[in-house]
């Protein structure tokens, strides 16, 4: 059941980064959270945002520009292309646990269902 959730979950927030951008995955992390009150909100909100960040970046990885912008933005960057990929998943789980842990200390929390 809690993987079924965790899939809806990044199903959610790959929409919202496809359609949207960043900053759908805290909003999308806060209203789990808040639907959810429940204290494996902030978890499943993080393992949600990494599956979905990594399924559409090896999406993008498919395409033979996404390697020229890795070495570009490697180029830029004093860092590899692929630590910016790393960078990208941080974000995005930090973001997402961010949001719903924010919302779980504000409503607070159930007991475990």
């Amino acid at each position: 059941m809690r993987a079924l959730r965790i899939l809806m979950l990044a199903l959610l927030f790959a929409a919202g980064l496809w359609y949207l951008a960043w900053w759908s995955v805290p909003l999308v992390a806060a209203l789990w959270a808040l639907v959810r009150r429940d204290r494996a909100a902030p978890r499943e909100a993080t393992l949600g945002a990494l599956l979905a960040t990594v399924v559409l970046l090896a999406r993008q990885m498919i395409s033979p520009a996404f390697g020229r912008l890795l070495a570009q933005l490697g180029e830029l960057f004093p860092v590899p292309g692929i630590a910016l990929m790393g960078f990208t998943l941080l974000l995005a789980t930090l973001l997402a646990f961010t949001g719903a842990r924010v919302v779980t200390g504000a409503v607070g929390a159930g007991e475990h269902r």
